[in-house]
């Protein structure tokens, strides 16, 4: 029943256009956010969050670390989204969707909710129908951290793609309609994208 009801909101903020991006729109890259930038550091990035992987503890360290599809992780892609923002559903099935991709070029996808109120994150997913690994930062405060700014639902969401190197190789806000093929993209050069000369 809970599940129905997440769906059924979920429905409705998707039929209510709030914050949804133009038809045709295309993926918006940035080339720095807050303190970040592209080709930049992302070294000593951790999260924590209720429901994570490891019992809710998340660092790009030790992720970089681990086997992604039976070989050493060659990234990661992180995804700050909330259960009130349209928008988020179809980056968050885009990303879904890809996830099989994902694991085999080794490549971890770490999904961040902000829930509003008491909406319980697993539940949400799977009312959306996605099952990725997603820590739960309930006072938007990660999402502050890694976007330097305050909690804004019609900034959300935001991506942010880092190579085996702890590079930033991709920041991404406003997802278009390209936002699938641009992941796509990512998981196909993101070694290659930020290499110093």
């Amino acid at each position: 029943m809970r599940s129905m009801l997440v769906a059924v909101v979920s429905s409705l903020l998707l039929l209510s256009g709030a914050h949804a991006a133009e038809p045709g729109a295309k993926t918006e890259a940035l080339q720095e956010l807050g303190d970040w930038k592209v080709c930049g550091p992302a070294s000593g990035l951790a999260l924590y969050g209720e429901g994570g992987p490891s019992g809710g503890l998340w660092d790009l360290e030790e992720s970089l670390g681990q086997e992604v599809g039976g070989a050493p992780s060659r990234g990661v892609i992180v995804s700050f989204a909330a259960t009130w923002c349209p928008n988020c559903v179809k980056g968050l099935q885009a990303l879904e969707r890809l996830a099989p991709e994902a694991k085999k070029a080794h490549v971890e996808i770490v999904v961040v909710m902000i829930p509003q109120f008491t909406t319980s994150i697993a539940a949400f997913m799977k009312g959306i129908g996605v099952t990725l690994p997603a820590l739960k930062d309930k006072f938007g405060t990660f999402y502050k951290r890694w976007t330097g700014g305050s909690l804004n639902p019609a900034r959300l969401p935001y991506t942010f793609v880092i190579n085996s190197a702890q590079q930033l190789v991709g920041i991404y806000g406003s997802e278009g309609a390209d936002f699938e093929a641009v992941m796509r993209q990512a998981l196909e050069d993101g070694e290659q994208r930020c290499r110093r000369k």
